[in-house]
């Protein structure tokens, strides 16, 4: 059994990483299992948010450590009106559970930015999903030469086969400079 799930603006701040997803389950028929895939839901952030580990202001998203950006107008989402940053004042992981059929494979789909704001150019992240092998993903602003206007999103893929009941989607900023890191966002 194949799912898939799509973040779509999970981390739309350039700053750091920029994120969205959905994730949806079946073959044949998507059916979507995790939830606020492109972060619409929750308090509204205005330009953005800085929100530490602990908050859960982002409905159904938790910020595990550090810090992050909730990012609303301060760039152009990639879906939606909302995105993160994973890199506030410092660098940060968000993460959603979700429930998951042993043994099936789940695919997240999701889209990538980076802060236009400054250095250093390439940015990363880290996906990681309970039991599963995490991988990297960059952005490297001075190469697409994206802005707050056009961020460039880029569509990216992480495959994990599920290894328990419940499991734990992760999205972390790689390296532990301040802001301009990658920003991610999911697709539906």
């Amino acid at each position: 059994m194949r799912k898939s799930f799509s973040i779509i603006n999970t981390y739309a701040i350039v700053i750091g990483c920029a994120l969205a997803m959905l994730l949806f389950v079946g073959v044949r028929t998507a059916h979507a299992v995790g939830t606020n895939g492109s972060f619409e839901d929750g308090t509204a952030p205005g330009v953005f948010l800085t929100l530490t580990a602990g908050n859960t202001v982002i409905t159904d998203w938790t910020i595990d450590s550090g810090g992050v950006d909730y990012i609303g107008t301060y760039w152009t989402a990639a879906d939606g009106d909302r995105s993160l940053d994973l890199n506030s004042v410092v660098a940060g992981t968000v993460s959603q559970a979700f429930a998951t059929v042993v043994g099936a494979t789940y695919d997240i789909s999701f889209a990538l930015s980076g802060n236009p704001a400054g250095g250093p150019a390439l940015k990363a992240v880290r996906v990681s999903a309970t039991g599963a092998t995490p991988q990297d993903y960059t952005y490297d602003t001075a190469v697409e030469a994206n802005s707050l206007v056009d961020m460039k999103w880029a569509t990216h893929a992480y495959s994990f086969v599920a290894s328990d009941a419940t499991t734990t989607l992760s999205f972390a900023k790689v390296n532990a400079s301040r802001r301009n890191e990658p920003a991610l966002r999911g697709t539906s």
